[in-house]
């Protein structure tokens, strides 16, 4: 790859994912009491901090005919993560089967797959991919990740730079694999064009690049420090984002 450092060094604001909103979401079986949900999304009340996103809203019907077992009726497929390379948190994306018919022991829903990015996401947990503003050219993305895969399945993460709305660089890889303990990556950032100066930067991360991605039935998962069961499958743990 080719380094291109004629600005200031910069960074992503909240990479190190320790400012979060904390929302709720109701739940209400039919015939049933309703159970509240609380999720994470990774930004502030400030307008500064809002540049990263994730679409775990995508998981989480508001009603259903299910009443036992919830977990498994509604959960978020991302948030936050007290398993953490530094500082209180790190950000948590995974796979989860969610439906009405659904058991603890069987998982005949529907299979969503959580995303971390840059952008946005609707109260459906649409993602609407976007880019912040972003003025230097950096070489690449270094990243910290914990990673417990379903079976063989692998992770993905991209990066793209953009002046107005032409790529100038990109950098990613589709084979991120299992790893038990905090790891470090970099993912170079290869320039199709030095002439041009960057205005924009897109990342996103996925927990899994199977177009049929699996779940475990009965599994468990740390999700803000509590552990939860239901059907899950791929879990990736992000943290300490570094442009270099």
């Amino acid at each position: 790859f080719s380094p291109v450092t004629t600005e200031a060094a910069a960074q992503i604001p909240n990479s190190d994912f320790e400012t979060w909103s904390e929302l709720l979401h109701v739940y209400t079986p039919y015939l049933s009491s309703s159970i509240n949900y609380y999720w994470h999304r990774p930004y502030g009340n400030s307008l500064e901090t809002k540049i990263w996103d994730n679409n775990g809203m995508k998981s989480m019907p508001s009603s259903d005919t299910g009443w036992s077992d919830p977990n498994v009726k509604c959960f978020p497929c991302a948030g936050r993560s007290t398993d953490r390379a530094q500082g209180n948190y790190s950000a948590l994306i995974f796979t989860v089967n969610v439906g009405w018919n659904n058991t603890m022991s069987s998982a005949v829903g529907t299979t969503h797959v959580g995303e971390l990015f840059i952008g946005s996401a609707d109260g459906n947990g649409n993602i609407s991919k976007g880019s912040v503003s972003f003025a230097s050219r950096p070489s690449a993305l270094k990243i910290h990740y914990k990673y417990a895969p379903y079976n063989s399945e692998m992770f993905s993460a991209t990066v793209t730079l953009y002046n107005g709305t032409t790529p100038i660089a990109s950098g990613g890889f589709s084979d991120g694999a299992s790893a038990s303990s905090w790891t470090s990556r970099t993912i170079p950032l290869a320039y199709s064009d030095q002439s041009l100066k960057a205005t924009h930067i897109h990342v996103s991360f996925k927990p899994t690049t199977s177009d049929s991605p699996g779940v475990k039935t009965n599994a468990r998962i740390e999700y803000n420090g509590k552990t939860e069961s239901g059907l899950f499958g791929s879990q990736l743990r992000l943290d300490d984002l570094q442009l270099i």
